[in-house]
């Protein structure tokens, strides 16, 4: 698309062609009622994709009340058309979305956006931070260390702050036009860390560059370096994709405490938003909840990598 737009640019126009068509500026009704159930989607591979394939495909995996309609408006981008706006919601709720191990880029119809110009420079992906400090597991330094990555959306904390787990997780806007960032340096009380990351859903990368998504001219990394190929030497792997998504979510956490030649053996529980916390009322401490005051808060600064350290 770019080319054919770089070449009309170049064409001498006549004045009948250089002219300005006046269309309607507003849509009519049914069109614009038909957008707002709308998405644009685009399957991001370098190859053809059928639409019937990923039409039924997807309707397999997303299960809403009524089968979406696509419409193939350029190579792999389509108008997907919901039955109700419920049922578009839930899908962009549930982002993000693989066909075949490829990204499926999901974004509102925009009458006015054109063939050839879909936006594809970021993603929404949960984010776990893996060998993070316990005291550094808050939201303040989940702001802090996604925000390096990308714009925070969400950071998966309790009520109280505290995101304590096997790995804090931060919904983060990756940019797909960049090496995918495997970790940081952070200071933690004058101690140097490094923290790894993987992402929930992660797509296919290409493990030389580490881009998402390649451009026109396609890997710039790849010089016929016989290294590149070696698995041992890779700077990028799939190592960068979580084994499993953590359904934590939780809106609280609390320790509770119970009677034992030790003051108590711990019954630990969590709650899910929007759900009842497991165990029966009967489960209530009936000791003392362990305060978190005493456990120090620890300043947070984030670093780049300056060598080529990486998840392993």
């Amino acid at each position: 698309m770019e080319g054919i737009e770089e070449k009309w640019r170049q064409l001498r126009l006549t004045e009948e062609e250089d002219a300005i068509l006046e269309v309607p500026s507003r849509c009519g009704e049914e069109i614009k009622r038909k957008g707002e159930r709308s998405l644009i989607g685009k399957v991001c591979s370098d190859r053809l994709i059928n639409m019937e394939a990923v039409e039924s495909t997807m309707a397999r995996i997303w299960r809403i009340s009524k089968r979406a309609t696509f419409k193939e408006v350029e190579a792999n981008v389509f108008v997907i058309t919901f039955a109700t706006q419920a049922d578009k919601h839930r899908i962009l709720e549930g982002k993000q979305w693989l066909f075949e191990n490829a990204l499926f880029l999901l974004i509102h119809y925009d009458g006015v956006l054109q063939p050839g110009k879909f936006p594809v420079d970021h993603e929404s992906f949960w984010l776990q931070i893996h060998s993070l400090p316990l005291g550094c597991m808050t939201e303040e330094c989940g702001q802090q260390i996604g925000s390096s990555v990308g714009k925070v959306l969400e950071v998966d904390v309790g009520e109280d702050g505290i995101g304590w787990g096997k790995a804090p997780r931060v919904r983060v806007e990756v940019p797909l036009t960049k090496a995918i960032v495997r970790g940081r340096f952070i200071n933690v009380q004058g101690q140097k860390v490094w923290v790894t990351f993987k992402y929930e859903k992660l797509p296919k990368i290409c493990f030389s560059c580490g881009w998402i998504l390649h451009g026109e001219t396609g890997c710039l990394s790849r010089k016929g370096d016989q290294s590149e190929t070696d698995e041992n030497s890779r700077q990028f792997g799939p190592w960068l994709r979580a084994e499993s998504n953590i359904r934590r979510r939780y809106s609280s956490y609390t320790s509770e405490w119970r009677g034992s030649k030790e003051g108590g053996t711990r019954a630990l529980g969590s709650r899910q938003k929007g759900e009842e916390a497991e165990g029966s009322a009967g489960n209530s401490a009936q000791g003392g909840t362990p305060s978190t005051a005493d456990q120090g808060q620890s300043t947070v600064y984030v670093q780049d990598p300056k060598d080529g350290v990486g998840a392993n």
